[in-house]
């Protein structure tokens, strides 16, 4: 037994009184409310990640803020779920985007290998979903901000010839998807022991890329306008292609858009091709005054035009156009002078493939002011066909554009085929204190710049420095045209990031793929 004399337990009793008041202490400052708010936000994002996370609301006002945010700031909609969108009340000024993923039904083996136009009652659920949704949209004020992504698919797309073409779907991001194709033995499909030995026949090629009707899929009557979406998206994910009638109908209900991102894919037949680039002149004619940010990515897949190529002698009656070169027409031309005076009014402009920089820069010769614009984006295969006069005269007619831009941050031209791929890139650092902007050479093949070109060039920057810069990219990086973006390092603004990365990995599954037998069917 142990006796504590009088100091002895004062002393005891004031450690005591201090160990509580450190206990507080270490309490109060290990509190939710002590924490930085850069560390709050890591903790919730990564909480946000956890399976069953919503449950977290319960926590505190924050996380359930927070949680609420992250939960209704995108909404995935379908046709069998579209209609609740109208009882979200409360929340609605939570929702910033709404992508609506019309799911198609299944077909079988019999179907794959057959071209058609969509069927009427796929084309109804379609029309049905959307108009829906926009006249849902249609009683939201002018002050939401709403970006609409829009896609239609079908399960079996990526169940047939098709297995490493990605769609979007939530399993391709993972390991397993990658691992399951080098497993994949299919002889019907063309795949025997995980690599595709035979190219996909011209008829399931089409029926992939089926185009809707305009009378089926769109009509004025059909759609209410809706005033709060301000962004559209429509990305190369979509396989089925809308015509330029159908989209012109869609983006006359949108009359306080801003921005369109569109990733069309580039059409096989000549016939097509020609009533495409017609309607697409029609578009930029019709479109909103509010619109002041144009992303078109023409996408295109080498293996399929090669498939084509193959097998295009089954179809007599249809001329394909299956040279990635993109020989330029003159609708292409006038399709770039509509692109020219519709840009007058941007702020940005990106139209990779669509048309031809030359004719671009040839219809900017016209006495204009670009007074918004401080983005443009443009492809030739000038930059890699041609010769060092070629590419500096089209470097040059790029300033003469640039000096009517006075807003003008980023320009740049590039061009991909196979292994090569090079660009020209003008930025401009802006503000008071801005000294020097720069003018790049990036590529697979050595350049340097004429003196005359730097001299137009420093014309247009003024008073600040011009650094002009070389840099190399290693052609073996490249496989699709998605690396040669990601290499060259293009601005912000030509493609979509999340199509960006689907292009880099179908590039890479395809060529394991065909890595020991070629396509020769």
């Amino acid at each position: 037994m142990v006796t504590l004399r009088s100091s002895t337990r004062q002393r005891a009793q004031r450690s005591s009184n201090n160990i509580h008041s450190s206990t507080r202490e270490i309490t109060k400052h290990a509190s939710w409310d002590f924490l930085p708010q850069d560390i709050r936000r890591l903790i919730l994002e990564i909480v946000s990640r956890q399976e069953g996370w919503g449950s977290a609301a319960s926590v505190c006002k924050e996380w359930q803020d927070f949680i609420a945010t992250k939960n209704f700031g995108r909404l995935e909609l379908n046709q069998s779920n579209v209609h609740g969108l109208s009882k979200i009340v409360r929340q609605r000024n939570l929702i910033r985007h709404i992508y609506l993923n019309v799911e198609l039904p299944t077909y079988t083996c019999r179907c794959c290998d057959s071209s058609f136009t969509v069927k009427i009652a796929e084309a109804a659920t379609v029309r049905t979903c959307s108009r829906k949704l926009f006249s849902i949209l249609s009683t939201w004020g002018l002050d939401y901000r709403i970006t609409l992504e829009l896609n239609v698919y079908s399960p079996s797309d990526q169940c047939h010839w098709f297995k490493n073409h990605l769609f979007g779907f939530d399993h391709e991001d993972g390991d397993d998807f990658t691992m399951d194709l080098k497993l994949l033995h299919d002889p019907r499909h063309g795949w025997e022991h995980g690599k595709q030995v035979s190219a996909p026949h011209t008829a399931a090629i089409l029926h992939l890329f089926t185009p809707f009707t305009k009378d089926g899929l769109m009509s004025p009557n059909y759609y209410a306008e809706v005033p709060a979406i301000k962004k559209l998206i429509i990305r190369r994910q979509m396989r089925r292609r809308i015509p330029p009638d159908a989209l012109q109908v869609l983006l006359e209900r949108l009359p306080q858009l801003e921005t369109i991102t569109y990733e069309p894919w580039y059409v096989l037949s000549n016939s097509e091709r020609r009533s495409h680039e017609i309607g697409t002149r029609a578009i930029l004619l019709q479109l909103p005054q509010s619109v002041r940010s144009i992303t078109i990515f023409e996408d295109f897949n080498k293996h399929i035009m090669k498939s084509v190529r193959y097998d295009s002698w089954r179809y007599t009656n249809t001329v394909f156009n299956l040279d990635t070169r993109r020989v330029y027409s003159n609708l292409s031309c006038d399709l770039a002078n509509e692109f020219v005076l519709r840009s007058l009014d941007l702020e940005h402009l990106s139209v990779p493939f669509m048309i031809n920089s030359q004719h671009f820069f040839e219809a900017c010769r016209a006495p204009s002011t670009w007074p918004r614009l401080r983005s443009l984006i443009l492809t030739t295969r000038i930059m890699t066909k041609g010769n060092h006069g070629e590419i500096m005269d089209e470097v040059v007619a790029a300033a003469a554009a640039a000096e009517k831009m006075p807003l003008l941050e980023t320009l740049a031209i590039w061009y991909c085929s196979g292994k090569k791929a090079c660009a020209t890139i003008f930025h401009r650092n802006q503000g008071p204190m801005a000294r020097w902007s720069t003018l790049t050479w990036r590529g697979t093949e050595e350049l340097e710049f004429s003196e005359l070109a730097v001299e137009k060039w420093q014309n247009v920057v003024g008073d600040q420095t011009l650094l002009v810069k070389y840099e190399k990219v290693d052609g073996g990086d490249i496989d699709s045209h998605g690396d040669a973006v990601h290499h060259l390092q293009l601005p912000e603004g030509v493609i979509d990031p999340r199509s960006l990365a689907q292009i880099r990995k179908e590039g890479k599954l395809q060529k394991e793929a065909w890595a020991v037998v070629p396509v020769n069917s």
